[in-house]
C-alpha cells in the first residue's frame, strides 16, 4: 500500500487529514449527494455544546457532503479510532506516513495545530451504533496569506455495517460537515470563491473519511503486520 503524505484540504481545515485527491482501488465510492435543509442529529440527546452545535447547522458558512465509501476492515477497531484518532496517528506513523499531530485533551477531546499557527480543539458530542457528531472551535489561518479567523464546525459521520458477498465485515460511510465563522474576511473569501469552497469541503471530507477506511481496510489486509502497528496502542 502506498503511503501518502497528509495535509489540509483548503478551506476545510479537516480534522483528520490526509491527501484523497484519488480514491484507492479498496474503496467503493460514489459522488456527494446534497446536504439535506435539516439534519437529523439528536440535539436534545447532546451531552454539551447542544446550542453551539445547533447554531452552526442554522448559520453555517460553508456546508458540505462526503461521499459514501464501503471498505472491507474489522469493526471493532474502525470504532476504536473513530473514538481515538490521535492513536489512529500513531499507526499511520508507524507505517511511515507524515501526519498532522493530534492530541488527546481528555475524554473524546482532542487538540490540532499546523504550521500556519492554526490551532482547533474538538469534541466528540455524540455517539451512537451508527453516528459520530464533533464539535469543534479554534482559530484557523485559511491559507499563508490569509489572516486568522475564528470557526465552529460541527462534523458528522454516519457509519454502518453492510453484507459482503464474500462474508467479509463491510463498512459504508459517508459524512457532512457545517462551519461558521463570523469573520467578515472568511465571508469574503467564501463569496469569491463560490461553489470552490463546498468543492474543497468535500475534499476535506474524503480526507477525513480516507483517514479511517485506508487504515482499518489495510490492518484488516495484512494481519501480519497489524499486531506490531498496534502494539501498546489498545
Amino acid at each position: 500500500m502506498r503511503m501518502r503524505k497528509f495535509g489540509l484540504a483548503g478551506l476545510l481545515l479537516a480534522l483528520w487529514a490526509c491527501d484523497a485527491n484519488a480514491a484507492m482501488p479498496f474503496l467503493r465510492r460514489s459522488t456527494p449527494s446534497p446536504v439535506p435543509p435539516t439534519f437529523p442529529i439528536p440535539l436534545e440527546e447532546l451531552p454539551s455544546h447542544r446550542q453551539e452545535v445547533e447554531m452552526v447547522l442554522r448559520h453555517p458558512t460553508v456546508a458540505a457532503t462526503g461521499p459514501t465509501e464501503s471498505f472491507e476492515c474489522r469493526p471493532e477497531q474502525y470504532h476504536f479510532f473513530l473514538d481515538h484518532p490521535d492513536r489512529a496517528v500513531d499507526v499511520w506513523r508507524r507505517m511511515g506516513a507524515k501526519c498532522v499531530s493530534i492530541t488527546s485533551q481528555g475524554e473524546n477531546q482532542f487538540g490540532w495545530a499546523d504550521d500556519l499557527g492554526s490551532e482547533v480543539s474538538w469534541e466528540m458530542v455524540h455517539r451512537s451504533k451508527d453516528m459520530r457528531v464533533w464539535y469543534a472551535h479554534g482559530k484557523v489561518r485559511p491559507g499563508p496569506v490569509m489572516p486568522m479567523v475564528s470557526v465552529e464546525v460541527v462534523v458528522v459521520l454516519y457509519h454502518r455495517e453492510i453484507s459482503s458477498a464474500n462474508d467479509k465485515k463491510t463498512i459504508e460511510h459517508h459524512s457532512e460537515v457545517y462551519l461558521h465563522t463570523d469573520s467578515k474576511t472568511a465571508q469574503l473569501f467564501a463569496r469569491l470563491m463560490g461553489t470552490s469552497s463546498t468543492r474543497l469541503a468535500e475534499q476535506g471530507l474524503g480526507q477525513m473519511q480516507f483517514f479511517f477506511s485506508a487504515l482499518c481496510w489495510y490492518l484488516d489486509r495484512h494481519p501480519e503486520r497489524a499486531q506490531t502497528l498496534l502494539r501498546g496502542l489498545e
